[in-house]
């Protein structure tokens, strides 16, 4: 059952959409779903702040599940059924478009930063076909990314990619495919590896931050 939440605006929600909300700050926050679409849910996580979001169910059985500490602004839609879109703790987002389809799920690991204008969407929302075959070619797929992982202003991430932890990926670049090396800066269109070997911190100074370098062995193990 919807329940009111101050801060999270359910004038545009008639569907049922179960709400977890311990300790968390929300402003200007929106939940729309549709009478017809049922057993949606949403866990944001412990003291976790909302500002400007939109959460938008098009379809049952979605499920939303934000870890702790955790700072997000943007649009998450749930195009379809039984799709899930985890965010795990202390990962920020200035402004981020993610789209769900199809059954194909999104993972975002922990203590990730993420810039203005990002799209993540694991589907292209449209059909393309093999003229010879008459099959369809554009199926949605998983994407994950993991730990620590910095997208920069207008990165756009397609269907079936992975990110490995650690990543710096820069502003405007296209990606297309795995990003597998740990540790790596990519740009591009589409993303290519430029740089290995780097650390990023969400801080300007002059110490190595060998505290982030430990976190990211802990993720590993």
């Amino acid at each position: 059952m919807n329940e009111s939440i101050h801060g999270i605006d359910l004038g545009r929600s008639s569907g049922e959409v179960a709400i977890d909300h311990l300790e968390s700050r929300f402003s200007n926050v929106q939940i729309i779903s549709a009478e017809s679409h049922l057993r949606n849910t949403i866990d944001f996580g412990y003291r976790s702040i909302f500002n400007n979001l939109i959460v938008h169910f098009k379809g049952s059985g979605n499920r939303l599940v934000v870890g702790r500490h955790c700072r997000l602004a943007g649009r998450f839609v749930f195009d379809g059924d039984d799709q899930e879109i985890i965010i795990e703790s202390n990962t920020s987002f200035e402004g981020v478009h993610l789209l769900a389809s199809e059954g194909a799920n999104m993972k975002i690991g922990a203590d990730c930063m993420f810039s203005y204008g990002i799209e993540i969407r694991n589907s292209d929302s449209h059909g393309i076909y093999d003229m010879k075959t008459r099959r369809r070619i554009n199926f949605s797929e998983n994407i994950e990314i993991g730990n620590h992982v910095w997208l920069g202003m207008g990165v756009s991430v397609l269907p079936g990619v992975t990110i490995a932890d650690g990543c710096i990926v820069g502003m405007k670049s296209v990606v297309t495919k795995p990003l597998r090396q740990r540790n790596s800066v990519y740009a591009g269109i589409p993303a290519k590896k430029i740089r290995e070997n780097v650390v990023w911190s969400r801080y300007k100074g002059e110490d190595f931050p060998q505290d982030i370098v430990d976190r990211l062995e802990s993720y590993e193990n």
